[in-house]
């Protein structure tokens, strides 16, 4: 193992001491989140330990981002029982007294399971995006809260990772000037002229 490998692998365990546990909900997929930091890792080629902590940010930003959008479905999908009984109460609207009255609709008629309501929906004329449509307005508040929450690890992402590129850019020039620094030196050392003494003949 080289060097460089040696202390990359001190950075990551060093990592795990500051940071402790990570920022997992109880039953949220420890290994899912765990492929995502190597996935990371592979892609971004952490050189220190500022460059490991990024690569953590960045890991807890996505994950966290597509735990607000999930949360977000989930809300819509909440509501959708709701939003089919408003759909069916909905005279004059959605659905006409004609309609309304030769099936016999009531809030309480609704099919609890996902095939009934499909069946109470073909029945109603309503179609599954007017349901999702009217589920994500009951959901409204709510889910702007969520949505606010996934645009800003969105906007912290992009700056995230437009910093690391910029810190890894301004490392790598660093690098070459320094050895560039270096060869000019070793080059004027060669060149400099070799003082040869002249051998004392006054015997």
């Amino acid at each position: 193992m080289s060097k460089s490998i040696a202390r990359l692998s001190e950075f990551s365990s060093e990592l795990e001491e500051l940071l402790g546990e990570t920022v997992l909900l109880k039953g949220e997929d420890e290994e899912l989140y765990a492929e995502l930091r190597e996935a990371l890792k592979a892609h971004l080629d952490p050189q220190d330990l500022f460059d490991e902590l990024d690569v953590q940010d960045l890991a807890n930003n996505i994950w966290e981002g597509r735990r607000f959008q999930k949360h977000a479905t989930e809300l819509i999908n909440a509501e959708r029982l709701n939003a089919i009984k408003k759909l069916a109460a909905s005279r004059p609207g959605f659905l006409s007294d004609k309609m309304a009255k030769r099936i016999g609709v009531t809030g309480d008629s609704v099919p609890e399971d996902a095939i009934g309501q499909g069946v109470y929906l073909r029945e109603l004329g309503v179609s599954r995006e007017l349901v999702q449509a009217k589920a994500l307005l009951l959901a409204a508040d709510d889910y702007l809260i969520l949505d606010k929450l996934v645009a800003n690890r969105s906007a912290r992402r992009k700056a995230a990772i437009k910093d690391y590129s910029n810190r890894r850019r301004q490392a790598a020039k660093d690098t070459r000037l320094a050895k560039a620094k270096r060869e000019r030196a070793k080059l004027a050392n060669d060149n400099r002229p070799t003082l040869v003494k002249t051998p004392d003949l006054s015997w």
